[in-house]
């Protein structure tokens, strides 16, 4: 029986993508060891929607229902297209970081021993989620010495999975392994 860390481990090697340097990559469903939850997200993002939908609007049947030539029910057209707009939006999330453009001193939420730190360039800030696209995300940048980076597109579900596993593995990068012991994040 393997450990809680080994399995932990073998978890995440498995199932992300992580790679401590910056890359772009293209959400698939191609991968055999993917998680079951991912190989049925396009049924979840459907479900999520009409619930959501019928919830927040209050629908009667009458308003979603209209019936064909045969005098079969049948989704009106325009829930439907409002549906694939729904879709759309959610496949068409980023992961992505905020790196330093210029070695210096940068404002620090995160940090127990201070309000700032020192980044040299391409170290990571932030790492966040977004269905929005930068200009959505952000009006202008925390700091304008910071880069926008898309580092995953994909669905919210996979985009959000790859933000936690960097989010996890932050602790071995290079930019926290260089700080003072009571400095480093965890």
């Amino acid at each position: 029986m393997q450990s809680k860390s080994a399995f932990v481990r073998n978890f995440v090697e498995t199932q992300t993508t992580f790679k401590p340097q910056i890359t772009y990559q293209k959400d698939t469903d191609s991968s055999p060891n993917q998680n079951p939850f991912f190989k049925n997200w396009k049924f979840w993002v459907l479900v999520i929607a009409l619930v959501s939908t019928a919830i927040v609007a209050g629908l009667r049947y009458e308003d979603v229902v209209e019936y064909g030539k045969e005098g079969k029910p049948q989704i009106k057209t325009k829930r439907l297209e409002r549906l694939a707009d729904t879709i759309r939006y959610y496949e068409g999330a980023e992961q992505y970081a905020l790196i330093a453009r210029v070695p210096k001193y940068y404002h620090c939420p995160s940090c127990m021993d201070g309000d700032s730190i020192f980044l040299f360039k391409g170290e990571v800030w932030k790492y966040g989620v977004t269905i929005n696209g930068q200009s959505g995300r952000y009006n202008e940048l925390p700091d304008p010495k910071l880069q926008y980076q898309i580092q995953f597109k994909g669905s919210l579900a996979r985009c959000k999975s790859e933000e936690q596993v960097k989010i996890v593995n932050y602790p071995i990068l290079p930019e926290n392994q260089k700080r003072k012991p009571n400095e480093k994040l965890a």
